[in-house]
């Protein structure tokens, strides 16, 4: 504490000289100028003290990883141990009470820094998990249309966040604004991690209804599109948002952080960091017409997981099996979502009118073999090519999913199936 005593000392003498008084009248511009050079050096000697005292590198890298779901171990642990219970419990049952969302997502992530091997390291204890269950949903125990329980659910998942303890001396440069910030990124990746969950655990249920199946149902080839676009869309976002957004940032801020001297420097550095991403998650104020499709990517992929589970896959995955209206009705209307509220607008929004460096990364990864831009899609329903002659049976076990539903692509290096108007 002798530095900092010694710092207090200057900054007192800097102020507070008998020259600022001329003809007894305060020289106003001095003190001005004096003031600002107080300042400078006070806060060149706080930064020292909180840089090296304080830990301060991994608590910031700590910050990212929790808060931007940078840590893929940690995070898909959670996800894994709470799916069951807030989003397998809201496809048959009304949604849960506040107590038992929070006993739930606390179990979940004390189970999650168990296994990614955080659970003894300190600069984790300062992190805990709550939740904010959607109150506008009345308690009922009648069944909720698939659209209202993929709403509810997305609104468990935008409920999560993130208590924070900061550190002594850490609110110096980590402004309460940008906690604001760090908790609505929260919400957003913890949303995407969920809803991306789902799709991956509806890919294993079409894997089950397309064993030895040889005549898949139209309406399971149907399925099978939009899980692949879905898919494709949310794999895609989530390559965007980890690589051109949150690592790029990383680096820039570790760089500049390098160079600070000064409190008031780091503070405006790290401000400007989260900013950065709030911009790249398209949370921002400019980004309207992208944060929506998001959610409705989010909430699609939760709609596809519900109709999936609810209406068991495999009992209407073969030709001629009968097809309960709802799952005709509720497929009808996921095709007609996922092309008005996410490929028309990502598309619309991001090809050639975008002027924004990250919404023209996104649209660079999205559209990488013209599948979009091209106007390949350019329908609500889908039209799939049958195969011409019969599949051997000797090789049904063999062919995969790809063989037994057939459904037509864009050019070789695409991976989206292709939804044209009218059915074959």
């Amino acid at each position: 504490m002798g530095a900092q005593d010694e710092a207090a000392d200057a900054v007192f003498r800097s102020i507070y000289h008998p020259s600022l008084c001329v003809g007894g009248a305060l020289a106003v511009d001095e003190l001005e100028t004096r003031v600002e050079e107080a300042h400078a050096l006070w806060s060149k000697a706080l930064w020292l003290k909180v840089s090296r005292q304080a830990d301060l590198q991994k608590h910031l890298e700590a910050i990212r990883a929790m808060f931007l779901c940078h840590r893929g171990d940690l995070w898909h642990a959670f996800v894994e141990s709470a799916f069951p219970s807030l989003v397998d419990n809201a496809v048959s049952r009304s949604i849960l009470p506040e107590a038992a969302v929070n006993r739930v997502v606390a179990d979940a992530f004390a189970y999650a820094l168990e296994v990614s091997g955080l659970g003894d390291v300190h600069v984790f204890e300062r992190f805990s998990v709550f939740a904010r269950p959607p109150m506008e949903f009345e308690m009922s125990d009648t069944l909720r249309s698939i659209e209202d329980t993929a709403r509810t659910i997305l609104s468990y998942t935008r409920g999560l966040g993130l208590h924070y303890v900061p550190p002594r001396g850490l609110q110096l440069v980590v402004s309460e604004k940008a906690m604001e910030y760090y908790q609505r990124i929260f919400s957003f990746h913890i949303s995407r991690r969920f809803s991306l969950h789902a799709l991956h655990s509806v890919r294993g249920l079409f894997s089950e209804a397309l064993i030895t199946n040889k005549h898949p149902s139209s309406e399971l080839r149907r399925a099978f599109a939009i899980m692949h676009l879905l898919l494709f869309i949310q794999t895609t976002l989530g390559y965007y948002l980890q690589v051109d957004v949150i690592v790029l940032r990383n680096t820039e801020l570790d760089r500049t952080l390098e160079k600070c001297k000064s409190v008031k420097d780091a503070k405006r550095f790290l401000d400007r960091y989260v900013w950065h991403i709030t911009e790249g998650s398209f949370i921002s104020e400019g980004s309207n017409a992208l944060l929506p499709a998001c959610e409705a990517l989010f909430q699609c992929s939760f709609a596809l997981y519900v109709l999936c589970k609810r209406y068991r896959l495999v009992s209407w995955a073969v030709e001629g099996a009968r097809t309960p209206v709802e799952v005709s009705a509720a497929l009808a209307a996921l095709e007609t979502r996922v092309q008005q509220e996410i490929v028309a607008t990502f598309t619309g929004h991001l090809s050639g009118t975008s002027t924004r460096s990250n919404e023209k990364a996104l649209w660079a990864r999205l559209d990488f073999n013209r599948f979009l831009s091209g106007g390949l899609y350019t329908g609500t329903t889908t039209v799939f090519q049958q195969p011409k002659v019969p599949v051997p049976s000797s090789k049904s076990g063999r062919l995969g999913t790809q063989g037994r539903c057939k459904v037509e692509h864009g050019p070789k290096r695409g991976c989206s199936p292709i939804l044209k108007t009218g059915h074959k």
